[in-house]
């Protein structure tokens, strides 16, 4: 029963703007800051798969490693400033989705980017 609190304890915390980072913000509002090659827009990539990185790992510990997906697969040699310009480019060609979260749309760029084979 616990396991199961637990998990779902994560998965409410993973999902929810209100507890995770207030309100939500858009490819819209991050894109000039990222367009303009500002350190801010590196800090918000950094942070992303910090937090990404460590919600799978939660879940794949609780559901012992079974369900759980890779959706995308950096290169060995791929750096925080080139995962950056890759959301930018990303945000650039399109910009119909800029209205998205950014969160979902950092996610995005990167399938789109680097598929795993």
């Amino acid at each position: 029963m616990i396991k199961l609190i637990t998990m779902i304890l994560a998965i409410l915390f993973a999902s929810s703007n209100v507890i995770a980072s207030g309100p939500t913000l858009t490819g819209s509002e991050i894109y000039p800051v990222c367009s303009k090659k500002n350190d801010n827009c590196t800090t918000y990539i950094n942070g992303w798969l910090g937090g990404y990185d460590f919600g799978t790992m939660i879940l794949a510990n609780e559901l012992g490693a079974q369900g759980t997906r890779v959706y995308y697969c950096f290169p060995d040699e791929i750096n925080i400033v080139q995962l950056t310009d890759v959301f930018t480019q990303y945000l650039e060609h399109n910009s119909k989705e800029r209205h998205y979260p950014a969160k979902d749309l950092v996610f995005m760029a990167f399938i789109d980017a680097f598929p795993c084979k």
